[in-house]
């Protein structure tokens, strides 16, 4: 059944139309890969999905209900969300920006519950953060504080949890790390996911389905099989790449070809 059921949206900035016509669901369990090139629209779609864009044309459902009569409080109970710049007016120490995610889960005047306390001391055991308790955020490495950012969504043990290019910056050591502990929830917990990824290898290894958008619209979605073939990349990208088998996962492997090569191809 699906969990989200974007249905036909429209929305932008102004006068001007960013995203056109989109549709697609989300199944509950699934590791959902939204990809396509700068100014296409991606963010412009997250901010939609997190109703910070109002739409000019359609409808987002969470479990069937339509998000626009959901109230944020509410919806923040079931659903994180992380976004690629996430501002930080005054610095926290670690376990208190953590403890932040437990806030929609409080009623009025109410402390945190024994429960709550498991949960935060849970994020930051699956996010390895324990150990950067009692440091503020703001004398992490960028690795270390996407990770609290992390721990601070699992923290309000969503059902869903919606990321806009979490591995934007990192070295590969922290953005693999990045990656395998969103996946790690996905399998084993069945947290659901929908992120926004700029690196196309990384979104073949990790999502089971992918939305290729295009000009604002829906180029291509499904396996990363059926979508990272090098004719959509190349349609999408317009640059030329050569697109192989993972000989780990099996998985599409997107190589680039540089303006020499393309030269010696022609």
């Amino acid at each position: 059944m699906a969990i989200l059921n974007v249905n036909n949206i429209s929305c932008g900035y102004g006068v001007k139309k960013v995203i056109k016509d989109v549709s697609f669901e989300v199944e509950a369990g699934e590791f959902v890969g939204i990809i396509g090139p700068n100014g296409t629209g991606k963010t412009t779609l997250f901010r939609a999905l997190n109703k910070l864009l109002p739409l000019s044309k359609g409808k987002i459902y969470y479990k069937q209900k339509d998000i626009a009569h959901i109230s944020a409080y509410t919806l923040a109970q079931e659903t994180a969300t992380l976004p690629q710049f996430l501002q930080m007016p005054f610095s926290l120490p670690v376990e208190e920006f953590v403890a932040m995610g437990r806030f929609p889960h409080l009623g009025r005047f109410r402390g945190f519950k024994k429960h709550d306390i498991e949960c935060i001391e849970r994020a930051l055991t699956l996010t390895d953060t324990t150990k950067l308790k009692g440091r503020n955020i703001s004398e992490l490495s960028a690795g270390e504080r996407q990770c609290v950012f992390l721990a601070q969504a699992f923290a309000q043990e969503p059902k869903l949890i919606l990321l806009d290019e979490p591995t934007a910056h990192l070295d590969i050591t922290h953005q693999v790390t990045i990656m395998d502990i969103i996946s790690r929830l996905n399998r084993e917990q069945g947290l659901t996911v929908l992120i926004v990824l700029h690196d196309l290898n990384l979104a073949s290894e990790y999502c089971n389905k992918l939305i290729l958008l295009k000009d604002g619209g829906v180029y291509k979605q499904g396996e990363s099989a059926q979508v990272l073939n090098y004719q959509n990349i190349e349609a999408v990208y317009n640059t030329v790449v050569v697109v192989e088998e993972n000989p780990m996962s099996k998985k599409p492997y997107v190589l680039l070809v540089s303006e020499q090569q393309r030269s010696r191809r022609c």
